[in-house]
């Protein structure tokens, strides 16, 4: 600390980023404290905001240290520094240094005065702001919140749950510990964050525990520099916290009223009318054990809603649990207490241990060990992965803890922990839902007086070798926040209909929800209106445009065509148009399914392009202006196009058809691509249909091979010889048929093709249990690197796709003096998988074979367009690519060859990472809205069916020498599911 006869200084710094809610003002306080600077700190709607006065060496060494190191949860985005005037007089005076340029600090790396964006306030203005600040020159102090919007810019990020932190577990088994065996247990580092928040700025009075006011001693830590729990908004103790009970499902399936803690003995133990329910801590938690070792099925209520839990190795409970949700084959989730009861299930890498225990606590996909796994067999069949997740609440670690005291029964080991809800409806968040939705399905409640505020399922993860592949981003991660580089439109982006998640624009960033799951009922409906009002309610944000997918059939997209926008402008008279009180329809802006997916990636890449003008930026009304635009994050997208890959399921193409495997170019604009490559479509019997039945995907490409349906093969003999008459007439005659290039249909014919999988149950079943199958053969190592395709080892078959510009007479001319397009053929493929079955190839080798097969053909694919666009970079994404043997050799090849590879990190490859690349391409996209539908500038437009009214569309993607077109787009033409 410098003597206090230097000059001193006054700063006001404002933090953005995931600064609330992360104990960043206790940080402040301690650092400004320690450093004897006086002054204070607060949340606004906005940021973090302090004033802090001392000496200028004492304040530059506040500075430096602010961001690193930060709390274990913050996440700061920038650091604003504003020269003030001093609450009390100089003893000395000094000229003012000159101020540095306005720069972002480096997340996580410590930063140097001259770093920080620093704007100088001029006097008066500064005078003024002093005056208003809490005049303080004696001490640093934590002041109440500002209350209403930031004067500029956008809100605050708001923070994710995250699991119970090793100081609190380790109090939560110490009996001398006032909190011991507190199932609410939580400090400053961890704990319910966005799942109980209400409103911003974050503090106790706008979150979910504003209803269990603190007592003397919770509030004394409250205020305490010193305590891990100073202003941790959720703090509570047994006595003042909230409570747990246990009760069961009343004789008529309804779940009986709970008892109240302590009620009807020391043990808190009841009879309610026969059914026994246990209020207070230790008797519930024994009356749950007791349940589970039952065979009952137990709904718990946790941070985000309900699971549905029973014990793991007992056959009897996961059949019963299977039969009651509906779900015969889906792998269920499996939660253990800690790392080494894992082990014993999973043959865990480290990065696998290192994510199971992380802050997030996701669901990691490990492989089952082959033997010793205490593990019914019902719980993931088919499949060799195993979905496994940590206790990662107090009331889960107090689960598999022994309740003190004699007669208690044994804690599980292990217990299924599946989201608590029907198929088809959103996940349960309190007791009148669960009574409602999980009646006849749970024998017996373990729930809790904490009200859930937003609903956030479980995330699911997986290790590709490599790095992290997220497969659904919700609890632990979201909201989750990705910066576009440059302030933009404020845009809401609906997603798809599967695997929903929603996504805000504010500012330079993008927001993406939490996992809504599918929208496929009302409940589900009513979850994402919710969703979408609750964002743009904390965020401050009025959307000035709604992006969403082009499927006619899409309950989302038909929600955003419904939203009121501004008033409608009637002319009249006695002049001309004038705004008149009528509602008209929010501007939308639909996004090609897999353009979509492709600006996702590069969005989360940081590489959209340069900056350049895009519209109205910032959020409107309260949140005010944002700043002017700035170049993108790494400054990189200006060059050569990126060509990027997206094979999925279904995805609605421009031409009406099904398209799902499409090889886009984009770059330096986002908001335009390029269709440069695609598969060969063939006619698909039954559209939606044949996502349910892989052998009518298989009929479908053996048809467009040329190949006869002979009686060998396990897709002819799936069907009945009536279905087979059927499906044959459908094909040839082109009836209740569309054309669909999708890869996701070609794994599942492949998978019927190799007798995997005739029907599924759940979606991408077949290609899952074909990823498996050739999982049971190890990759082939490339003989040289540096030429590939390799040929593969002799153990497995050589198959190759059909590529080119002329492959199946689909795409051979070119258009408007355009290059012509490249067309994968999948008529070798399937031709060479039929020969090898009939002469008795294992199957498990066809299955690695055909993984290498589309590997090659990408491969192939990106070198044509290097030769042809430059094309340096190649992206990969849509749900295909959660496959991590496709994800693994097509990295490994297109490495080899010479191309940077990018691959999903951030958001999921498949639909749940939709919003995202719809709400880049919309928030970037010009003209603006007003004018979205005017034509490509190279005057191609997208073909429209003959039986359709030309409707407008956004020009994202110029579609040369599309394949044929069907006359008729039913609803369930694409689906995605």
């Amino acid at each position: 600390m410098t003597s206090g006869s230097a000059p001193r200084v006054r700063r006001q710094v404002t933090i953005e980023g995931v600064v609330q809610g992360v104990g960043f003002r206790p940080h402040v306080y301690r650092l400004a404290a320690g450093l004897g600077l006086t002054g204070f700190v607060r949340n606004d709607a906005g940021s973090v905001v302090a004033e802090v006065e001392g000496t200028d060496p004492d304040v530059a060494e506040f500075l430096r240290l602010l961001a690193a190191p930060a709390p274990p949860l913050a996440r700061v985005e920038r650091i604003t520094v504003t020269e003030m005037a001093s609450a009390a007089p100089a003893r000395r005076s000094a000229p003012a240094a000159p101020a540095a340029p306005a720069a972002p600090v480096t997340p996580g790396v410590p930063v140097a005065p001259a770093s920080l964006a620093v704007s100088v306030t001029p006097a008066a203005s500064a005078q003024r702001a002093a005056a208003a600040a809490p005049a303080d020159t004696t001490a640093f102090r934590i002041v109440e919140s500002a209350t209403g919007p930031p004067a500029a810019g956008p809100r605050t990020m708001v923070p994710p749950d995250v699991a119970v932190c090793a100081d609190c577990r380790r109090e939560l088994t110490d009996p001398a510990d006032r909190r011991y065996r507190h199932p609410f247990i939580t400090c400053t580092n961890c704990g319910p964050r966005f799942t109980i928040i209400e409103s911003l700025p974050y503090d106790r009075a706008a979150t979910s525990m504003a209803g269990f006011p603190m007592c003397p001693r919770c509030a004394d830590e409250y205020t305490d520099p010193a305590d891990r729990r100073f202003h941790a908004e959720p703090i509570c103790c047994p006595s003042c916290g909230p409570s747990l009970w246990f009760h069961p499902a009343a004789a008529d399936g309804e779940p009986g009223e709970p008892g109240e803690p302590g009620a009807d003995g020391a043990d808190g133990m009841g009879d309610m009318g026969g059914a026994v329910g246990a209020g207070g801590t230790d008797a519930a938690l024994a009356a749950a054990q007791r349940a589970l070792a039952a065979g009952q099925i137990v709904a718990i209520k946790g941070i985000g809603g309900y699971h549905l839990a029973c014990d793991a190795a007992d056959d009897a409970a996961v059949a019963l649990l299977r039969a009651r949700k509906g779900r015969p084959d889906r792998p269920l989730a499996v939660m253990v207490r800690d790392v080494a009861a894992a082990a014993l299930i999973a043959d865990l890498s480290t990065p696998e241990r290192d994510l199971l225990a992380s802050a997030a606590a996701p669901i990691v996909l490990a492989r089952r060990r082959r033997v010793g796994a205490a593990l019914s067999a019902l719980v993931a069949p088919g499949s060799p992965l195993i979905g496994l997740l940590l206790a990662y609440t107090p009331v889960h670690h107090l689960l598999f803890t022994p309740v003190p005291g004699p007669g208690m029964p044994q804690p599980p080991r292990a217990l299924v922990m599946t989201s608590g809800n029907r198929s088809g409806e959103p996940i349960c968040v309190d007791d009148a839902q669960a009574r409602t939705r999980l009646a006849g399905i749970a024998d017996a409640y373990l729930t809790h007086d904490r009200p859930i505020v937003a609903p956030c399922d479980d995330s699911v993860e997986r290790w590709d070798g490599e790095r992290v592949l997220p497969l659904r981003r919700s609890r632990g991660y979201a909201p989750q926040v990705v910066d576009l580089g440059r302030a933009v439109r404020p845009v809401l982006a609906v997603g798809g209909d599967g695997k929903s998640t929603i996504c805000l624009t504010t500012g330079r960033h993008a927001i993406v929800s939490q996992y809504l799951g599918d929208i496929a009922g009302l409940d589900a409906l009513r979850l994402f209106e919710q969703s979408c009002a609750r964002m743009a309610h904390l965020h401050g944000v009025a959307p000035s445009l709604i992006a969403a997918d082009r499927h006619p059939g899409y309950l989302t997209r038909a929600w955003a065509a419904r939203q009121p926008g501004g008033a409608a402008a009637t002319a009249t008279p006695a002049g001309p148009a004038t705004p008149v009180p009528t509602p008209m329809p929010m501007p939308i802006r639909e996004i090609q399914h897999h353009h979509a997916h492709v600006a996702a990636l590069l969005a989360e890449h940081g590489r959209l392009g340069p900056a350049g003008p895009a519209g109205p930026a910032g959020p409107a009304g309260p949140a005010g202006p944002a700043s002017p635009a700035a170049p993108a994050g790494t400054g990189r997208g200006v060059g050569p196009p990126v060509l990027g890959l997206a094979f999925d399921g279904t995805g609605f193409g421009l031409d009406g058809t099904i398209w799902g495997c499409e090889g886009l170019l984009v770059g330096p604009d986002v908001t335009r691509a390029e269709r440069f490559a695609w598969l060969r479509p063939v006619t698909l019997p039954g559209g939606d249909a044949a996502a349910r039945n892989p052998y009518r995907s298989a009929l479908a490409h053996l048809a467009a091979a040329g190949l006869p349906w002979a009686d060998d093969l396990p897709p002819v003999g799936a069907c009945s010889p009536t279905e087979l008459d059927v499906l044959r007439v459908l094909v040839e005659r082109n009836l209740s048929s569309v054309p669909c290039g999708s890869m996701g249909r070609l794994f599942d014919a492949v998978a019927s093709l190799l007798g995997v999988r005739q029907r599924s149950t759940f979606e991408a079943q077949a290609a899952v249990e074909l990823e498996a199958l050739a999982a049971d053969v190890p990759a082939p190592a490339p003989d040289n690197v540096t030429t590939l395709p390799t040929l593969p080892t002799p153990a497995v078959p050589r198959l190759a796709f059909g590529v080119g510009a002329d492959v199946g007479g689909e795409a051979g001319a070119s258009a408007g003096g355009r290059e012509a397009s490249f067309v994968l053929d999948a008529a070798p493929v399937i031709t060479g998988l039929v020969a090898g079955l009939r002469a008795g190839t294992p199957a498990r080798l066809l299955a690695r074979a055909f993984h290498l097969a589309v590997a090659e053909a990408v491969v192939e694919v990106a070198r044509a367009a290097r030769d042809r666009h430059g094309v340096e970079v190649v992206g990969l994404t849509g749900g295909v690519f959660a496959n991590v043997i496709l994800l693994c050799a097509c990295r490994d090849r297109l490495t080899a060859a010479g191309f940077e590879v990018l691959a999903h990190r951030v958001v999921p490859p498949g639909d749940g990472g939709l919003a995202l690349g719809q709400a880049a391409i919309a928030a970037l996209s010009q003209p603006p809205p007003d004018l979205v539908g005017e034509p490509p500038p190279d005057g191609l437009s997208p073909p429209t069916p003959a039986d359709e009214e030309p409707t407008q569309r956004g020009p994202e993607i110029v579609s040369l020498a599309s394949p044929g077109r069907v006359t008729t787009v039913r609803e369930d033409a694409g689906g995605g599911r």
